[in-house]
């Protein structure tokens, strides 16, 4: 049974736009005398309140969720063009409001599955950027956060400010990763003091701050001096819409207090606040963190505590002490073993980058927003997420490219598989398609630039290299695999059409001879017959003897790594490959 042009027009139909800067990081100029400009000395401490509410409105289930999370702004140290800044967002509650499928409540029944659900979740979620005094970002923004969003990355507690004087009306264009013009609104007192509101919106979203210049800005502080320079408050409006259907989200800020001439130590001694420091400190080496509290936490009860303190001090060359090494070498946290690991091997893999290590560059961790630079597609989004023991030298990391589906958005691809993927040694390169299918020349032309440009800068183990997607982006994980199949050691296509879409056929399955292939369906999948992946298998077989088929019973349109009953990492470990070809072709 085939399915011709009629199914391509309906996965077409599944997207949407995605807007997204595409401008590159760089410092502001000098700006005028009277222009807004933030205060922060190191010490610094703001803390705020976040709340992040969420109705979803789909065909049959409605619902609606609410988080509440403490954010920790830590100034932790100077550096030449500014100041390293950590953050770290603590979630106090979670709750699920209501919950309908097909109009009648089901709250009670779902409850149950959403505290499941959350006991699965970090608590505690940090991110680090460097800023110049207008609020300049240095560093890649995170895109993955504290809750699952598209548009949660645009929300920060320092935000770029006009670079000169403004009045009323005036618009000018942040660095902020939705891509929003700003415009002065109006002054206006808050808590009774003097502030300024800053509006941005695109017709979908709506994001304002109010930053407050004077002293005496709206938050107490122990030291008893004046506030000068910060915001106080944050709103973001937005709608979207999803597989599960349109959704309303509203975010908001508000500072609650200001602290200063705090200490690294007393920021590390807290569970509040330690993760903030440590991100920050694994990437701005000047960040004096004493030896002897690195090592007490490799003692500490928290993994991730653990394995920023182990990564900061292989990264700064500092000997790591003999007793909690040999408990560490017992963790079961497969993220502690493979940074053990790393630290004893120093040669080169068999298979080394085109790039030599000189020419790799240091890396935040975590899923970032990153903008390409390869002409035409210079300012292109996509989403690169680096373990935080991601080495520089000596053995290289595997890397999976990933294919989102619908509407092919790097951050609905690396929102659904962060759970799993954080608990890895993988560097995950999600590119974004923004509304089109990945089949298209234009974005076939642009997958290949971005594998072209990301894989020399990166630390990769060119043995382990992976095509991944699901949906559309099984679609497109089996098409590129036939276009480049020397740039693969193995694919996951996961819920794919290839072989139902006229479009592409018929495919190079010859191509794959020595490519091994992991096809993944639900046998109740409606919006693409699990029988589109039974016909690539037939096909396959022929060639590549090491693929696999699994028709998993009962489910639907809902197969993503992570959710995938447990075999795609394991069917990619199994199969590496010397793979030294530089680039796709």
């Amino acid at each position: 049974m085939t399915f011709p042009s009629s199914l391509s027009r309906r996965l077409r139909a599944l997207a949407i736009s995605f807007a997204a800067l595409s401008l590159p990081f760089q410092l502001a100029a000098q700006a005028d005398s009277g222009a807004w400009r933030y205060k922060f000395r190191p010490g610094d401490h703001l803390v705020y309140t976040e709340t992040v509410h969420r109705s979803v409105d789909g065909s049959s289930i409605q619902y609606e969720t609410e988080a509440r999370f403490t954010s920790h702004v830590l100034i932790v140290g100077a550096i030449p063009t500014g100041l390293a800044v950590g953050t770290q967002r603590n979630r106090q509650s979670a709750r699920l409001i209501s919950y309908k499928k097909n109009g009648k409540d089901r709250l009670p029944q779902e409850l149950p599955k959403f505290a499941e659900r959350l006991s699965h979740v970090p608590n505690q979620w940090s991110e680090t950027n460097w800023f110049s005094n207008d609020g300049t970002p240095q560093l890649p923004w995170a895109a993955v956060r504290e809750s699952s969003s598209r548009v949660l990355l645009g929300v920060h507690e320092i935000e770029s400010l006009p670079e000169t004087a403004v009045k009323a009306g005036d618009e000018w264009r942040s660095l902020n990763p939705l891509g929003l013009r700003f415009n002065y609104v109006r002054s206006e007192a808050l808590n009774g003091h003097p502030c300024h509101i800053a509006e941005a919106g695109d017709g979908s979203n709506r994001l304002r701050y109010w930053f407050c210049p004077e002293p005496g800005a709206p938050a107490p502080s122990p030291s008893g001096s004046p506030e000068v320079g910060l915001i106080s408050k944050v709103e973001l409006d937005a709608a979207y819409l999803s597989f599960a259907g349109r959704v309303h989200e509203t975010v908001t800020l508000e500072l609650n207090e200001v602290r200063h001439n705090e200490s690294l130590s007393s920021w590390l001694g807290s569970r509040d606040t330690r993760l903030a420091v440590l991100r920050a400190s694994l990437v701005t080496a000047s960040i004096p963190v004493p030896q002897p509290e690195l090592n007490s936490l490799l003692t500490s009860d928290d993994a991730d505590v653990q394995l920023f303190a182990l990564t900061i001090l292989q990264h700064r060359k500092l000997p790591i002490p003999t007793e909690p090494t040999a408990k560490l070498s017992s963790s079961p946290d497969p993220r502690i073993q493979h940074a053990l690991r790393a630290a004893e091997t120093t040669a080169d893999p068999p298979c080394p980058s085109p790039a030599s290590s000189n020419q790799r560059l240091m890396q935040v961790s975590g899923a970032t927003l990153r903008y390409m630079e390869s002409e035409p597609f210079r300012g292109s989004t996509y989403i690169l997420r680096v373990p935080v023991n991601y080495r520089r030298e000596g053995q290289g990391h595997p890397l999976i490219v990933y294919l989102s589906g619908g509407p092919g958005l790097a951050i609905d691809g690396a929102n659904g598989a962060e759970e799993t993927i954080s608990k890895t040694d993988y560097i995950v390169l999600y590119p974004n398609a923004g509304g089109e299918m990945w089949w298209t020349r234009n974005q076939v032309n642009k997958v290949r630039a971005l594998i072209t440009e990301a894989i020399p800068k990166l630390n990769i183990d060119r043995n382990r290299v992976y095509l991944v997607g699901f949906s559309n982006g099984g679609t497109g994980a089996l098409y590129y695999a036939t276009l480049w199949p020397e740039q693969f050691s193995a694919v996951a296509p996961l819920m794919g059409a290839a072989a139902c879409i006229d479009e592409l056929r018929p495919l190079a399955w010859k191509k794959l001879t020595n490519v091994p292939v992991l096809l993944i369906h639900g046998d109740k999948d409606s919006i693409i017959p699990s029988s589109c992946s039974e016909d690539a298998y037939r096909e396959l077989r022929k060639y590549s003897p090491a693929s696999e088929l699994h028709i998993l019973k009962g489910r639907e349109h809902e197969i993503v790594l992570g959710n995938d009953d447990g075999l795609t990492l394991p069917f990619l470990q199994i199969h590496p490959r010397c793979t030294i070809t530089p680039a796709a072709k």
